[in-house]
């Protein structure tokens, strides 16, 4: 996933709009997605080698009506890191993934970006 601007001092016209239903209905990564950051984390991942560390950033992703939780690849880090991204910041994701993976209550699947 590849973040573009953080407070972007948006005005009411560009605030975002309702798609996280449509992506995870069509599987379709819709270019220069912008999603509000409700929420961050740091949360446990497996390790991928020992030089990359078992921590990861997820940002809990709303349009307003839906939310989506997304995984945030290591070249990005810096820029939560320096608060550039913060809960109440504006992201446009350009370049994303969407995938499913199994509840930790084993009951169902949830959809991530990443």
């Amino acid at each position: 996933m590849r973040l573009a601007g953080a407070d972007l001092g948006l005005d009411l016209e560009l605030a975002v709009k309702p798609v996280i239903e449509e992506l995870v209905r069509t599987q379709v990564c819709f270019p220069n997605l912008k999603l509000l950051v409700e929420r961050i984390d740091i949360v446990v991942v497996p390790e991928v080698d020992e030089l990359t560390g078992n921590e990861a950033y997820k940002l809990t992703l709303t349009d307003g009506e839906k939310i989506i939780p997304a995984l945030v690849k290591r070249r990005i880090y810096k820029t939560i890191y320096n608060e550039d991204v913060r809960e109440g910041s504006y992201v446009i994701l350009k370049v994303y993934h969407l995938a499913q993976g199994e509840k930790v209550n084993g009951k169902g699947f949830v959809k991530w970006v990443f």
